[in-house]
């Protein structure tokens, strides 16, 4: 049975992550992305990093790690939070995001970094 990690996007310049996800191989370096995260990276994350929050767990254990990160930090399409993400994770739905989504990164990163601060980031 293949293992899974879960990993997360960050902006190098605010150490603040924009993305959650979980895969297998080399899925979180992966740039096969769709066109929402493709725009994104090239305007405001050109330099991002790879963090890997937990490695070699099954599936249904990703799922869930990757789901309690999206709902802390929360997600920027609800107004509520600094991800990408559009689903709240562990199930890698695909979804088309809107331009506005993108504008508004930047108000949401600033006002939430505490929140990603807030929280210990080691390996668990």
């Amino acid at each position: 049975m293949s293992k899974f990690y879960v990993y997360a996007h960050i902006d190098r310049e605010t150490q603040t992550p924009f993305y959650i996800g979980i895969g297998q191989g080399e899925r979180a370096f992966d740039k096969t992305r769709n066109d929402f995260w493709k725009r994104f990276v090239n305007k405001y994350a050109t330099d991002y990093e790879v963090k890997f929050i937990v490695e070699n767990v099954d599936a249904g254990i990703a799922r869930e790690i990757e789901n309690l990160f999206v709902k802390n930090l929360g997600k920027i399409q609800t107004g509520n939070g600094i991800l990408l993400n559009w689903t709240d994770g562990g199930y890698g739905e695909g979804v088309f995001f809107s331009i506005f989504i993108c504008r508004q990164y930047k108000l949401f990163n600033k006002q939430n970094v505490r929140v990603w601060k807030n929280l210990d980031f080691q390996k668990i």
